[in-house]
């Protein structure tokens, strides 16, 4: 059962590199939740910021999961891996604010 946990977890850390790349190189914004046009005043820079911070998340989750790996403390590293998820949403967030009109 953990090693199809640690599976899954890996696969989601690839797609969050992945949806990263696309936004921070091929700025589709579209892949960010509640996104809206009207109220992003650069568009490009909402892209690399979202698409940076993405990118940086991917790898620490893969660590998670290789420390998960190497010790067997599968439990340890799964909090480990929702605490980055975490945190690197709310640092998304707040830093996504400085695009918006709203401000």
């Amino acid at each position: 059962m953990s090693t199809f946990l640690l599976f899954l977890l890996a696969l989601v850390a690839c797609l969050i590199l992945y949806i990263g790349w696309q936004l921070r190189f091929r700025y589709r914004l579209e892949l960010l939740a509640g996104y809206n046009p009207t109220v992003t005043r650069n568009k490009k820079g909402l892209a690399r910021w979202s698409g940076t911070t993405l990118l940086v998340i991917g790898p620490l989750l893969e660590l998670c999961v290789a420390a998960a790996i190497k010790t067997g403390f599968v439990l340890l590293a799964s909090l480990a891996y929702v605490a980055v998820i975490c945190i690197g949403l709310i640092v998304l967030a707040l830093g996504a604010t400085q695009y918006s009109n709203w401000n």
